[in-house]
């Protein structure tokens, strides 16, 4: 959110559902100190992935293209080119593509999606990451749930074109990532850190006591304590933390205030 900001977004929409309330109260002190008009918008039940932007549709700014962010997503992309790049483009709708297996499924041809079953060597995948204008919407479906894909497949059968663009077209890097796994949120810290030329990131307080080993790369969060000739290797560790002597954690997240003996 804090990025979208710094690129000149007005609007955020964030949308909701499981632990809603926390994260609605986490949003709540987080727009406290900025000035930027966001809405969090609560699904009654899961909706899919279509079905939460028809719920969510009577709250966007009529007639302005809708930058959508899947929230699971780790990615460095400039947002505003992307939709700038959208709005001339004229398109209904255009997405933002990778190779990353196991999701490869698209079938991408001259920059326009085609299809959803590819298993070839050509095919991409999805980033979660897309640009909607108003009309677009119209095809989505108005049973609930409905996927996102549901409305892409009717655009196409009534002629209208999907634009399909590489990532790294809008990222300098092609850091992506989806942390909705520990090998996700694991991968997302080794690409960030290895982007920032540090493979080893400490928060305020640490404590390390001698003989501590961070091996291949580590991210440990505030007031951390690290008992003697522990290893941590490819791990992350977060806030208030506290790993005894000898221990050997790895590919491995220990939660907010963990004791590992």
């Amino acid at each position: 959110m804090s990025s979208l900001m710094e690129q000149g977004f007005g609007h955020i929409y964030v949308n909701l559902f499981h632990l809603a309330s926390r994260i609605a109260d986490f949003l709540t002190n987080w727009l406290s100190s900025k000035t930027i008009n966001l809405l969090p918008i609560i699904e009654p039940f899961l909706l899919g992935t279509g079905g939460a932007l028809v719920n969510a549709s009577p709250y966007f700014i009529k007639d302005s293209p809708l930058l959508l962010i899947n929230s699971d997503v780790v990615c460095n992309v400039n947002f505003r080119q992307f939709w700038e790049d959208h709005t001339a483009s004229g398109a209904i709708a255009t997405i933002l593509v990778h190779n990353k297996e196991p999701y490869n499924k698209l079938d991408v041809r001259n920059g326009l999606l085609t299809g959803f079953e590819n298993n070839g060597n050509a095919a991409v995948a999805y980033t979660g990451i897309a640009c909607f204008s108003p009309v677009f919407f119209r095809f989505l479906p108005k049973e609930m749930p409905c996927s996102l894909i549901d409305g892409f497949k009717n655009a196409l059968k009534m002629g209208y074109s999907i634009r399909a663009l590489p990532l790294v077209r809008f990222s300098h890097d092609g850091v992506w990532e989806d942390i909705g796994t520990v090998a996700g949120y694991l991968a997302a810290h080794k690409q960030l850190l290895a982007a920032s030329d540090c493979l080893i990131q400490r928060g305020h307080d640490c404590r390390l006591a001698p003989g501590v080993r961070v091996e291949e790369w580590g991210c440990l969060g505030d007031r951390v304590c690290v008992g003697e000739n522990a290893v941590l290797r490819a791990s992350v560790i977060w806030n208030d933390c506290s790993i005894g002597a000898h221990a050997l954690i790895e590919n491995s997240v220990v939660s907010t205030f963990g004791i590992l003996r």
